[in-house]
């Protein structure tokens, strides 16, 4: 799901140059909303059901503790993606500076 921040607005207030990361915000919201959803509706489910006794609590307690186990880790990944992305760009960006500082360097060589 990519947002091009660049022409339209990224849904968060930010238009153009100034929307950033707004893949990540897009996705930790969804995966939010995906996850109190699944809770809110488990929890109707064993209250509709009679039968709420210690087992289903406890049974509750562990679905709940995965799905929050499950999106800090897609969080997680999704931070070292754009971790990742970062350096990335900053090695391209040296590695731009290196070539300018070489071509610039050779020129005045040629030049005297």
């Amino acid at each position: 799901m990519v947002i091009d921040g660049r022409n339209w607005d990224d849904h968060f207030g930010n238009y153009g140059d100034n929307a950033d990361n707004e893949d990540v915000d897009v996705m930790m919201v969804l995966m939010l909303m995906v996850g109190t959803f699944i809770m809110v509706a488990i929890l109707v489910l064993m209250m509709t059901t009679m039968i709420l006794n210690v087992l289903n609590m406890i049974v509750v307690v562990l679905v709940m503790e995965m799905m929050i186990v499950i999106m800090l880790t897609m969080v997680v990944e999704l931070l070292v993606v754009v971790v990742v992305v970062v350096v990335e760009v900053m090695m391209v960006v040296v590695v731009v500076m290196v070539v300018e500082v070489v071509v610039v360097a050779a020129a005045m060589v040629v030049v005297e």
